[in-house]
């Protein structure tokens, strides 16, 4: 007992001598405690900004959009014929319906046949457009539109939902205003041509030689700005003819502005024809073809060939401006028996309205020594258009007729 009191009393001794020493062990453990969760809290937040991190940069793919049944793809092409009708502005007058009853396995629907004639001032290539733009807003995968002409007055639209055709849509040319018997003019001893070159980059002013009254052949340049507007109102409203004013070279060609399209003496046979038939049918509704410049290319017997066989095949007639006074190709379309004529009298070869209304005053006497028959070739400028406006009463006085060109190609 006595031993285990002296153990007991040296212990306490030392814990006395020694405070700092025993007193450290609690707060050494709360450290590593500390330590240990702060160790953990930085892993946590590793862990989830890595997961923030893919997130951003690899994003999940969106959810496939929602898959169209067979109903809802054909009323998808109900709508889009809707708003095409609507886009036209067409009343029930101008619409004719058929529906037939398709059906296929358990799905039933009825496709609809639209014969649809279209306002005067509506051309098929607008039709065309305005069914290009309602369908980039509406259009889907299942959604499809197929587009013939089946001729100059009529446009074909075929619609499918899927695989199934809805709509059969035929849009035609309103026909052009006929003019009353009582109204045709009497027989006139003198027929002009009148042909306007250079004819599809302003529509203003093709607005102004309209209103002038009377039937102008308009010499339409391909790939203008306005070259096919301009050629479907005049068919349309029936005020004109329209002919092609196709581009040939001339010579010096450096000093000029060559037009897009333009044909040339160097190019291969079909490089040359395959060019001339692009040509063709940037303008529609043509009659004829003239030429554009081409001083050196009318001079040229084969190319003038080449050109000439193709506008027989196609039974255009060729309207020689004579750009060249060695030209073969009012002589050429002769011998080949193509329907030709060639000008007679430039209106504006100057700058001048003064000029253009002596030229004017050229008319009657030159018709009288040539037969009663003149092609006489203008421009769209101001001051052909007005000293026209002034001149043309007065050659209607005098018995002179203007006439579409067709009328006096022979």
């Amino acid at each position: 007992m006595i031993r285990q009191r002296h153990s007991n009393k040296r212990r306490s001794d030392r814990r006395a001598a020694n405070p700092d020493r025993h007193a450290g062990r609690p707060v050494l453990g709360n450290a590593l405690v500390l330590i240990l969760i702060g160790t953990l809290l930085i892993l946590v937040a590793a862990y989830l900004s890595r997961e923030e991190l893919k997130r951003y940069l690899f994003p999940s793919p969106p959810p496939p959009p929602p898959r169209q049944t067979e109903p809802s793809k054909i009323e998808a092409a109900d709508q889009f014929v809707s708003r095409l009708i609507s886009a036209l502005a067409l009343t029930d007058d101008h619409i004719s319906r058929k529906q037939f009853a398709r059906n296929s396995g358990e799905l039933e629907w009825e496709e609809s046949f639209i014969v649809i004639t279209l306002a005067p001032e509506t051309g098929l290539h607008q039709v065309e457009h305005i069914q290009a733009r309602i369908y980039a807003c509406c259009g889907s995968e299942s959604l499809r539109a197929e587009v013939r002409y089946e001729n100059d007055s009529c446009l074909h639209t075929t619609i499918f939902a899927g695989k199934r055709v809805t709509h059969q849509l035929f849009f035609h040319l309103a026909p052009p205003p006929s003019i009353p018997e009582k109204q045709k003019a009497p027989e006139s001893p003198y027929r002009v041509a009148l042909v306007i070159d250079d004819i599809g980059e302003n529509y203003r002013t093709f607005k102004e030689l309209q209103a002038l009254g009377v039937p102008i052949t308009y010499a339409i340049l391909p790939f203008q700005t306005c070259s096919v507007k301009i050629a479907d109102a005049i068919r349309a409203s029936g005020c004109g003819e329209i002919i092609l004013h196709l581009p040939l070279e001339p010579w010096h060609s450096e000093n000029h502005s060559i037009n897009h399209g333009t044909l040339r003496t160097d190019m291969t046979r079909e490089v040359l024809l395959g060019q001339l038939e692009k040509n063709i049918k940037a303008v529609p509704h043509i009659a004829g073809v003239s030429n554009h410049m081409g001083s050196k290319f009318t001079e040229d017997r084969d190319k003038m060939g080449l050109l000439l066989e193709t506008l027989k095949e196609k039974e255009l007639y060729f309207l020689d401006s004579r750009t060249s006074k060695k030209t073969v190709g009012y002589g050429l379309a002769r011998e080949m028996l193509l329907k030709t004529a060639r000008r007679d009298l430039f209106l504006d070869s100057t700058h001048d309205q003064h000029f253009v209304e002596t030229q004017l005053q050229k008319i009657l006497p030159l018709a009288q020594r040539k037969g009663g028959k003149l092609v006489i070739i203008g421009h769209p400028h101001q001051y052909t258009i007005s000293a026209l406006k002034q001149y043309l009463p007065a050659l209607k006085q005098q018995g002179v007729a203007v006439v579409p060109l067709s009328e006096l190609v022979q």
